[in-house]
């Protein structure tokens, strides 16, 4: 019976609260008074046709079609020596290529380094990344360049990644994307 008096409550609420949200009636436009003449009686009152200007069709409402709807990346790896003496220094070179029809934007470029031994080889280890404040167009290309010193005899395998920006217009959605490139072997040497 108590479930009974709570769902009897419940609608009766509910019934009070549709009723004050329910829109008040709109009340009809009283007739508009007719024009009287000094004409006859027998004279009916005409009124001449009010031209309008033709109607032109609605314009259609376009969708905006995104003409890129993903990014196209390449990183190329090079170094300015592949062997070298320890002491001597390095410069690696990590290329953002844009392959795609969308700008990248904000590259921040990293490099890895992995020795062939316990010890590092190259220093610093690991370099600090690098961020461009720019945008690469389409067809374009940024580079970084990290410049390493052999601490050590062996061999490493270096490898840089790079994320970016990619906007799908302004404003529209956007995200970080992403690129690697091959690894890229440097051997040092005792003096």
């Amino acid at each position: 019976m108590a479930l009974m008096t709570r769902h009897v409550t419940a609608v009766a609420i509910l019934g009070i609260i549709a009723g004050a949200c329910t829109p008040a009636p709109t009340p009809t436009p009283a007739p508009a008074p007719s024009v009287l003449t000094a004409s006859a009686p027998s004279t009916p009152v005409t009124t001449p046709p009010v031209e309008r200007p033709p109607t032109e069709p609605p314009t259609p409402v376009l969708t905006p079609t995104l003409a890129c709807e993903t990014h196209a990346a390449a990183l190329e790896l090079s170094a300015s020596v592949a062997r070298l003496e320890v002491g001597e220094a390095v410069t690696v070179t990590a290329t953002l290529i844009n392959e795609g029809c969308i700008a990248l934007g904000l590259p921040q470029f990293r490099l890895y380094i992995r020795s062939d031994g316990p010890a590092p080889i190259l220093a610093p280890d690991p370099p600090e990344p690098l961020v461009h404040s720019l945008a690469v167009a389409p067809g374009q290309s940024d580079a970084a360049d990290f410049e390493l010193q052999a601490i050590a005899a062996g061999q490493a395998s270096l490898m840089a990644t790079v994320s970016f920006e990619v906007h799908l217009g302004y404003p529209g959605p956007a995200y970080w994307g992403y690129t690697a490139s091959q690894e890229l072997n440097i051997v040092t040497v005792e003096p």
